[in-house]
């Protein structure tokens, strides 16, 4: 069978609507590579959020690159490390490596009090994640 990306965003926004965080991470990818849809950066930030707060630490992980690079978002340090130091935390042994060498690589560029800032609110998400969690 032939791909069809565009046919394939169409079940990825069915699938996120379900809750499927990994659908939300392939339709941000189809919207950053302009993969049956037009390329769009805004767009690939807006679901890689989504499913960064649904728990998909691949788009955790993009999100924190995405404003570490200020593409398709304003460059923002403390958001990149937010999001890179989620995704560390919640990531896979497997992802860690990578995940932590961002992170760490962003930290190098934060004063001290918005790091500490960035930690607690990493801190407060994590604490706000499980609680949705076990809601469900």
């Amino acid at each position: 069978m032939p791909q069809d990306r565009a046919e394939a965003v169409r079940w990825w926004k069915k699938a996120i609507e379900g809750g499927s965080a990994g659908a939300g991470f392939w339709l941000g990818i189809a919207y950053q590579n302009g993969e049956g849809v037009p390329q769009d950066y805004e767009e690939s930030w807006r679901w890689f959020r989504r499913a960064g707060n649904l728990g998909d630490t691949s788009a955790q992980h993009h999100l924190g690159i995405a404003y570490f690079m200020g593409k398709g978002v304003p460059q923002d340090y403390t958001e990149a490390y937010f999001w890179s130091n989620i995704a560390t935390a919640m990531g896979e042994e497997s992802e860690r490596n990578t995940f932590v060498g961002l992170r760490d690589q962003i930290a190098a560029k934060l004063p001290r009090e918005d790091l500490s800032a960035a930690q607690k609110r990493c801190l407060q998400w994590l604490e706000d994640f499980e609680k949705r969690k076990a809601q469900k």
